[in-house]
Formats: structure tokens, sequence, C-alpha cells
């Protein structure tokens, strides 16, 4: 609706209520740890040590440079905390991270560990804004 309400230049008047207005920014914020997370695991494919097993496996399954850059693919390094000192890195709250899908909090600890460990990511983009 936003997008075409821009195209048209019609002004939409939002929901000013405080928890719509949370919402929005708490999706907002997930938006952006998620696009941050897969420029991460984008250059660790393109240039880390830990990407190299994946940059083999795209290359004798015969993707090309130029699809991997156009879908944006990349490599979750094989560690337990890597996404986890990532965030710390990047000052973002570790129970919106974990919010994210990202990390997960060990049972009966406050203390947390990645989700996606050794693994090709593959983004799920959408055209759509906000």
């Amino acid at each position: 609706m936003k997008r075409l309400a821009d195209r048209a230049n019609i002004p939409l008047e939002l929901d000013q209520n405080p928890a719509a207005q949370e919402s929005r920014d708490i999706k907002g914020k997930l938006l952006e740890i998620h696009d941050q997370i897969a420029q991460r695991w984008q250059n660790a494919l393109a240039s880390e040590a830990s990407g190299q097993v994946a940059r083999d496996y795209l290359a004798k399954r015969g993707v090309s440079a130029e699809a991997i850059k156009l879908f944006r693919l990349g490599a979750a390094p094989d560690l337990w905390d890597d996404t986890v000192n990532w965030a710390k890195s990047k000052g973002y709250d570790l129970e919106l991270v974990e919010k994210a899908g990202l990390i997960i909090k060990k049972e009966g600890s406050d203390r947390h560990y990645d989700r996606f460990r050794g693994r090709l990511m593959f983004p799920i983009a959408t055209s759509r804004a906000g």
C-alpha cells in the first residue's frame, strides 16, 4: 500500500498509536539485522577461509560468480559464536537477534549460540518495501 501511495504521490495516514509504531520499529530493525547478516555471510563466502568449502561446492556445481552475486549467496562460518559475536560487535540486542531467528538461547542459561553454522546461505528477498 505504501509503495502504491508513493507512486501516486498520495500521503498515507499511518496508525500513530505507540504499539503500532513500536511494531513498525521492531520490524524495521529485524529487516536491518537480516540485511546486515546477509552481507556478513556474503563476505565470508567471497573472501574468508571459512567460506572455502562453500566456494568449492558452488564451483563443483557450476554456479557462476554472477549468480552468487545476483542471489546474494553467503556462507555461515562453522562456529558456535560467529553470529553472536558479530551481533555484539554491531551493538545489536541479542534478544532481538534471537527474535530474528539467527541465534538460539541456550536452555537454562543466558548465553546464546548460532543457529546457522557451516552452511551455504540463500537469503530470501521480497520486492515489497517496508
